[in-house]
Protein backbone atom coordinates (compact mmCIF):
# COMPACT_ATOMS: atom_id res chain seq x y z
CA UNK A 1 0.00 0.00 0.00
CA UNK A 2 1.10 3.63 -0.83
CA UNK A 3 2.10 6.04 2.36
CA UNK A 4 -0.62 8.54 3.37
CA UNK A 5 0.51 11.84 2.30
CA UNK A 6 0.87 14.34 4.98
CA UNK A 7 -2.79 15.97 5.90
CA UNK A 8 -4.88 12.60 4.98
CA UNK A 9 -5.48 11.18 8.49
CA UNK A 10 -7.45 8.13 6.82
CA UNK A 11 -8.63 6.71 3.35
CA UNK A 12 -10.25 3.80 1.71
CA UNK A 13 -11.43 3.23 -1.55
CA UNK A 14 -12.55 -0.43 -2.76
CA UNK A 15 -15.63 -2.01 -3.18
CA UNK A 16 -17.29 1.04 -5.12
CA UNK A 17 -17.09 3.12 -2.08
CA UNK A 18 -14.83 5.93 -0.70
CA UNK A 19 -14.29 7.32 3.09
CA UNK A 20 -11.43 9.88 3.54
CA UNK A 21 -10.55 12.07 6.55
CA UNK A 22 -8.65 14.99 6.15
CA UNK A 23 -6.65 17.70 8.59
CA UNK A 24 -6.52 21.26 6.51
CA UNK A 25 -3.89 23.05 9.18
CA UNK A 26 -4.46 27.04 9.47
CA UNK A 27 -2.18 29.73 10.26
CA UNK A 28 -4.01 31.33 13.13
CA UNK A 29 -6.14 27.88 14.37
CA UNK A 30 -6.43 24.61 15.31
CA UNK A 31 -6.90 22.69 11.69
CA UNK A 32 -9.82 22.06 10.17
CA UNK A 33 -11.50 18.46 9.90
CA UNK A 34 -13.25 17.26 6.51
CA UNK A 35 -15.00 13.96 6.21
CA UNK A 36 -15.94 12.68 2.95
CA UNK A 37 -17.35 9.67 1.53
CA UNK A 38 -19.58 8.48 -1.28
CA UNK A 39 -19.48 6.07 -4.41
CA UNK A 40 -18.18 6.04 -7.67
CA UNK A 41 -18.18 3.93 -10.46
CA UNK A 42 -16.28 4.13 -13.92
CA UNK A 43 -18.62 6.92 -14.93
CA UNK A 44 -17.70 9.54 -11.95
CA UNK A 45 -18.62 9.54 -8.34
CA UNK A 46 -20.96 10.90 -6.38
CA UNK A 47 -20.40 11.57 -2.30
CA UNK A 48 -20.44 14.70 0.68
CA UNK A 49 -18.02 16.40 2.39
CA UNK A 50 -18.23 17.79 5.97
CA UNK A 51 -15.78 20.59 6.76
CA UNK A 52 -15.88 21.56 10.75
CA UNK A 53 -13.68 23.59 12.67
CA UNK A 54 -12.94 26.60 14.29
CA UNK A 55 -11.66 29.94 12.36
CA UNK A 56 -10.54 33.29 13.87
CA UNK A 57 -14.18 34.14 13.34
CA UNK A 58 -15.63 31.56 15.16
CA UNK A 59 -16.83 27.96 15.05
CA UNK A 60 -16.99 26.39 10.99
CA UNK A 61 -18.88 23.63 9.53
CA UNK A 62 -19.81 23.48 5.75
CA UNK A 63 -21.68 20.75 4.19
CA UNK A 64 -21.14 20.21 0.47
CA UNK A 65 -22.59 17.56 -2.29
CA UNK A 66 -19.66 16.28 -4.15
CA UNK A 67 -20.08 14.75 -7.95
CA UNK A 68 -17.74 14.25 -10.50
CA UNK A 69 -18.22 12.95 -14.05
CA UNK A 70 -15.51 11.30 -16.44
CA UNK A 71 -14.95 13.34 -19.47
CA UNK A 72 -12.67 11.72 -22.22
CA UNK A 73 -11.32 8.41 -22.85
Amino acid sequence: MASIPSGIESQSVADGRYAQTLACPQKKSTPLHIVRSGSYDASGLAGQAIVTGTTPKGALRITLDQRASRIGA
